[in-house]
Protein backbone atom coordinates (compact mmCIF):
# COMPACT_ATOMS: atom_id res chain seq x y z
CA UNK A 1 0.00 0.00 0.00
CA UNK A 2 1.23 3.54 -0.67
CA UNK A 3 0.24 7.02 -0.89
CA UNK A 4 0.59 6.74 -4.68
CA UNK A 5 2.20 5.52 -6.89
CA UNK A 6 5.47 5.70 -7.62
CA UNK A 7 5.63 6.03 -4.06
CA UNK A 8 7.75 9.11 -2.51
CA UNK A 9 7.63 6.97 1.06
CA UNK A 10 8.18 3.13 1.87
CA UNK A 11 4.92 1.15 0.93
CA UNK A 12 3.35 -0.89 3.76
CA UNK A 13 3.36 -4.85 3.18
CA UNK A 14 0.14 -6.87 3.99
CA UNK A 15 -0.57 -10.13 3.33
CA UNK A 16 -3.79 -11.02 2.94
CA UNK A 17 -5.98 -14.63 2.60
CA UNK A 18 -8.26 -14.04 0.05
CA UNK A 19 -9.29 -10.98 -2.72
CA UNK A 20 -12.62 -10.04 -0.03
CA UNK A 21 -9.78 -9.14 2.79
CA UNK A 22 -7.68 -7.50 -0.18
CA UNK A 23 -10.69 -5.39 -1.30
CA UNK A 24 -11.17 -4.11 2.11
CA UNK A 25 -7.69 -3.28 2.78
CA UNK A 26 -7.62 -1.05 0.10
CA UNK A 27 -11.40 0.51 -0.20
CA UNK A 28 -9.75 3.96 0.25
CA UNK A 29 -7.31 3.43 -2.46
CA UNK A 30 -7.87 4.90 -5.60
CA UNK A 31 -7.02 2.17 -7.46
CA UNK A 32 -5.69 -1.77 -7.07
CA UNK A 33 -4.07 -3.76 -9.24
CA UNK A 34 -4.64 -7.25 -9.58
CA UNK A 35 -2.38 -9.95 -11.74
CA UNK A 36 -5.42 -11.77 -12.25
CA UNK A 37 -7.62 -11.57 -14.90
CA UNK A 38 -10.91 -9.53 -14.68
CA UNK A 39 -13.92 -10.42 -16.75
CA UNK A 40 -14.04 -13.81 -17.94
CA UNK A 41 -15.01 -14.96 -21.25
CA UNK A 42 -18.42 -17.18 -22.18
CA UNK A 43 -17.52 -20.53 -24.43
CA UNK A 44 -14.83 -19.94 -26.89
CA UNK A 45 -14.64 -16.43 -26.67
CA UNK A 46 -10.79 -15.31 -25.77
CA UNK A 47 -10.68 -11.36 -24.22
CA UNK A 48 -9.25 -8.75 -25.84
CA UNK A 49 -7.00 -7.82 -23.03
CA UNK A 50 -5.49 -11.34 -23.64
CA UNK A 51 -5.02 -10.86 -27.22
CA UNK A 52 -3.45 -7.24 -26.82
CA UNK A 53 -0.91 -8.58 -23.80
CA UNK A 54 0.42 -10.93 -26.09
CA UNK A 55 0.72 -8.41 -28.56
CA UNK A 56 2.43 -5.93 -26.92
CA UNK A 57 5.36 -8.92 -25.47
CA UNK A 58 5.32 -9.66 -29.37
CA UNK A 59 6.56 -6.58 -30.23
CA UNK A 60 8.95 -5.78 -27.76
CA UNK A 61 10.51 -9.20 -28.84
CA UNK A 62 9.71 -10.82 -25.41
CA UNK A 63 8.19 -14.22 -25.22
CA UNK A 64 4.25 -14.61 -25.51
CA UNK A 65 4.32 -17.72 -22.95
CA UNK A 66 3.51 -16.23 -19.60
CA UNK A 67 -0.46 -15.08 -21.04
CA UNK A 68 -3.06 -17.87 -20.87
CA UNK A 69 -5.81 -17.96 -22.33
CA UNK A 70 -8.14 -16.85 -19.83
CA UNK A 71 -10.70 -19.95 -19.05
CA UNK A 72 -14.40 -19.25 -19.61
CA UNK A 73 -16.71 -18.79 -16.88
CA UNK A 74 -18.12 -22.24 -16.94
CA UNK A 75 -14.50 -24.16 -16.07
CA UNK A 76 -14.65 -21.87 -12.46
CA UNK A 77 -15.74 -23.88 -9.93
CA UNK A 78 -14.34 -26.95 -11.29
CA UNK A 79 -13.65 -29.39 -8.27
CA UNK A 80 -10.15 -30.97 -9.76
CA UNK A 81 -7.92 -30.41 -12.66
CA UNK A 82 -9.89 -32.93 -14.44
CA UNK A 83 -13.38 -31.47 -14.60
CA UNK A 84 -11.64 -28.22 -15.08
CA UNK A 85 -9.94 -29.56 -18.54
CA UNK A 86 -13.06 -30.99 -19.54
CA UNK A 87 -14.86 -28.33 -18.93
CA UNK A 88 -12.33 -26.35 -20.67
CA UNK A 89 -12.32 -28.30 -23.79
CA UNK A 90 -16.05 -28.04 -23.97
CA UNK A 91 -16.28 -24.58 -23.65
CA UNK A 92 -13.41 -23.68 -25.90
CA UNK A 93 -12.38 -26.64 -28.11
CA UNK A 94 -9.02 -26.74 -26.29
CA UNK A 95 -7.26 -27.41 -23.17
CA UNK A 96 -6.22 -24.91 -20.82
CA UNK A 97 -2.21 -24.24 -20.59
CA UNK A 98 -0.64 -25.57 -17.42
CA UNK A 99 -0.38 -22.18 -15.51
CA UNK A 100 -4.29 -22.01 -15.13
CA UNK A 101 -5.66 -25.10 -13.19
CA UNK A 102 -2.35 -23.82 -10.15
CA UNK A 103 -4.59 -19.94 -10.44
CA UNK A 104 -8.10 -21.29 -10.70
CA UNK A 105 -8.96 -20.62 -7.39
CA UNK A 106 -7.37 -16.52 -7.58
CA UNK A 107 -9.37 -16.10 -10.71
CA UNK A 108 -12.55 -17.31 -9.03
CA UNK A 109 -12.04 -15.41 -5.62
CA UNK A 110 -11.65 -12.06 -8.10
CA UNK A 111 -14.53 -12.87 -9.64
CA UNK A 112 -16.44 -13.77 -7.12
CA UNK A 113 -15.68 -10.53 -5.47
CA UNK A 114 -16.20 -8.13 -7.92
CA UNK A 115 -19.26 -9.49 -9.25
CA UNK A 116 -21.03 -9.43 -5.61
CA UNK A 117 -19.66 -5.49 -5.03
CA UNK A 118 -20.23 -3.52 -8.00
CA UNK A 119 -18.76 -0.43 -6.05
CA UNK A 120 -15.34 -2.44 -5.79
CA UNK A 121 -15.22 -2.79 -10.08
CA UNK A 122 -13.97 1.09 -10.56
CA UNK A 123 -10.82 1.01 -8.82
CA UNK A 124 -9.88 -2.57 -9.22
CA UNK A 125 -7.58 -3.27 -12.28
CA UNK A 126 -6.51 -6.04 -14.31
CA UNK A 127 -2.19 -5.84 -15.05
CA UNK A 128 0.24 -7.67 -16.72
CA UNK A 129 3.43 -7.91 -14.69
CA UNK A 130 5.49 -9.00 -17.95
CA UNK A 131 4.40 -5.49 -19.85
CA UNK A 132 5.01 -3.51 -16.93
CA UNK A 133 8.53 -4.74 -16.05
CA UNK A 134 9.01 -4.46 -19.74
CA UNK A 135 7.81 -0.60 -19.64
CA UNK A 136 10.37 -0.08 -16.50
CA UNK A 137 13.12 -2.04 -18.02
CA UNK A 138 13.42 0.29 -21.18
CA UNK A 139 15.52 -2.48 -23.14
CA UNK A 140 16.52 -6.28 -23.04
CA UNK A 141 14.70 -7.80 -19.53
CA UNK A 142 16.08 -11.13 -18.66
CA UNK A 143 13.60 -14.46 -17.81
CA UNK A 144 11.92 -13.77 -14.12
CA UNK A 145 12.97 -17.55 -13.81
CA UNK A 146 16.63 -16.88 -14.11
CA UNK A 147 18.87 -15.15 -11.28
CA UNK A 148 19.43 -12.14 -13.58
CA UNK A 149 16.35 -11.39 -14.09
CA UNK A 150 15.16 -11.80 -11.21
CA UNK A 151 17.69 -9.10 -9.54
CA UNK A 152 16.87 -7.32 -12.45
CA UNK A 153 13.11 -6.59 -11.28
CA UNK A 154 14.08 -5.82 -7.90
CA UNK A 155 17.16 -3.08 -9.38
CA UNK A 156 13.83 -1.93 -10.98
CA UNK A 157 11.94 -1.29 -7.86
CA UNK A 158 15.14 -0.12 -6.14
CA UNK A 159 14.77 2.56 -9.00
CA UNK A 160 11.26 3.93 -8.30
CA UNK A 161 11.73 3.41 -4.67
CA UNK A 162 14.49 3.09 -2.56
CA UNK A 163 12.79 2.14 0.59
CA UNK A 164 10.44 -1.01 -0.60
CA UNK A 165 13.28 -3.31 0.53
CA UNK A 166 13.49 -2.35 3.88
CA UNK A 167 9.41 -2.50 4.76
CA UNK A 168 9.28 -5.64 3.08
CA UNK A 169 12.46 -7.26 5.02
CA UNK A 170 10.58 -5.19 8.06
CA UNK A 171 7.54 -7.40 7.54
CA UNK A 172 9.21 -10.58 7.04
CA UNK A 173 11.37 -9.98 9.94
CA UNK A 174 7.87 -10.38 12.12
CA UNK A 175 6.36 -13.70 9.87
CA UNK A 176 6.75 -16.87 11.23
CA UNK A 177 7.50 -19.28 9.12
CA UNK A 178 6.14 -22.96 9.55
Amino acid sequence: LSEGWACHASPRFEFCSNFAAVRDLTARCSATVVDVPIGLPEGKEVRAADELAKERLSRAGASTSSVFRTPPRSTIDASDKHEFQRRHREATGVGAGYPVWPILRLIRDVDCVLREDPAARPRVFEFHPEIAWRKLAKGRLFSKGSALGALQRLDLLDELNPGWRSALLELLGDTQIG
